[in-house]
């Protein structure tokens, strides 16, 4: 009879079944609240603007995490839940467009 895994072990695949959160997102970072199966990476962003995107994220029911980019630039990696995706690259581009973007060229 084997010993259990113990989850936290490194030699877990990163294909097995029992991969927790961590295996996919960043050490260190903060979430909305929201959790999901999987998570992708949807954006680089500015880190004065990570709580505002994590709260609207979260106001339309879409998990969300930020961490340090791998680039080191200084920005914030976006991950969003893979199954929300769609969702949450329309929200972004609808908030990243910016106030003075909105409606430009609509009375021309």
């Amino acid at each position: 009879m084997s010993a259990p895994v113990n989850v936290t072990d490194e030699r877990v695949s990163e294909w097995s079944p029992m991969r927790e959160r961590m295996w996919w997102l960043p050490r260190r970072g903060i979430g909305n609240g929201l959790d999901a199966t999987g998570w992708a990476p949807i954006l680089d962003v500015d880190p004065a603007r990570v709580d505002e995107l994590l709260e609207a994220l979260g106001r339309c029911a879409i998990a969300a995490f930020a961490g340090a980019a791998a680039t080191g630039s200084g920005a914030v990696t976006l991950w969003v839940a893979t199954e929300r995706w769609s969702a949450a690259e329309d929200l972004l581009m609808e908030r990243l467009r910016g106030p003075h973007r909105r409606g430009a060229g609509r009375d021309r």
